[in-house]
């Protein structure tokens, strides 16, 4: 599974990605999905290691909203516009173009160059597609020019539509939109991973709240340490997912750094840390440390017996 896919609002988007896949040798996925179903398929898609999407029109809003994934949008151009007025005149010359938030604006400004009686109308969601196209019928419209949504919704009500296309150009632009944002996550989970093996390692253990006190970073030590068997536990509220250290959001409200506190989970002992932290003066969140007080009384131990085995340790005193 490739990690960039394209959900195509028809198969004349779908045949423009093919054709662009296989001139420059790209690897992305492809696939036919509106609106809601695109949403189901992004998930799925997701879940066998897709991370972005590439879409379009009132799909890749629907995308955004819905999937939590993210989606590059193939741009509309010009171009595109003029290709699909020039199909529409075999039906008149008074057109109207239904189209969403994202779609090409001022398009009804192409009307004067063009001798062309064009309007306009931006539609929130698929649902008030039929009610436009039916009052365009009514006001003696020639042809509706728009998006699939909007095209399918025209055939329905017998009114002829045309299909605004996005050429292969679109698609390679969106694309390489879509690697770069690739790139940027992927070093993103990098440094992600990095971190989290490194907190992992340290032996002591890690926690860190937002400023709505939801658990943003907890380590597996933390959570060992804790008595935590749920590693689930980020965006949870702190009192309910790790109550022995609830104190924490104390530094919420107010610098409040402690240091050295005592927290024992069952029969063990640890030492418990806590600072605010700061972005530009104003308090965003707040992180703890802790630490097996055992194993650190264990390490001094240690070091004490290898400084006495090799001299390091005090032969005269002040006394002396």
């Amino acid at each position: 599974m490739a990690k960039i896919s394209l959900i195509a609002p028809n198969q004349e988007i779908a045949e423009y990605a093919v054709q662009a896949k296989e001139l420059y040798h790209w690897d992305f996925d492809i696939c036919i999905e509106l609106m809601e179903s695109a949403v189901e398929k992004a998930l799925s898609l997701k879940d066998k290691g897709t991370k972005i999407i590439i879409s379009r029109g009132g799909t890749a809003l629907c995308l955004k909203k819905k999937s939590r994934i993210p989606v590059v949008e193939i741009k509309m151009t010009l171009g595109d516009a003029a290709l699909a007025l020039q199909k529409a005149q075999k039906y008149g010359n008074r057109f109207l173009f239904v189209g969403f938030s994202n779609h090409l604006q001022e398009f009804d400004s192409l009307g004067p160059l063009m001798g062309l009686d064009i309007a306009q109308v931006i539609i929130q969601n698929h649902h008030e597609a039929q009610d436009v196209i039916v009052k365009a019928k009514e006001d003696g419209v020639h042809a509706i020019i728009g998006g699939a949504v909007q095209c399918e919704a025209a055939r329905k009500l017998h009114m002829p539509a045309v299909f605004l296309h996005s050429g292969i150009q679109a698609i390679h632009n969106a694309y390489h939109e879509a690697k770069a944002m690739l790139d940027v996550l992927s070093n993103e989970e990098r440094k992600t991973e990095e971190l989290k093996t490194l907190l992992d390692n340290t032996g002591e253990g890690f926690v860190a709240i937002d400023k709505e006190n939801k658990i943003t970073l907890v380590n597996q030590s933390a959570l060992r340490m804790l008595n935590c068997k749920n590693e689930s536990v980020i965006g949870q509220t702190l009192a309910t997912a790790l109550p022995l250290i609830a104190n924490l959001s104390d530094s919420l409200k107010e610098e409040n750094s402690a240091k050295d506190e005592i927290v024992v989970a069952g029969k063990k002992m640890f030492l418990y840390n806590k600072i605010s932290l700061y972005d530009r003066g104003e308090i965003i969140g707040a992180m703890a440390t802790l630490k097996d007080a055992q194993k650190l009384s264990e390490e001094e131990r240690k070091i004490r017996l290898n400084q006495y085995s090799s001299g390091l340790y005090a032969r005269y005193y002040f006394q002396d």
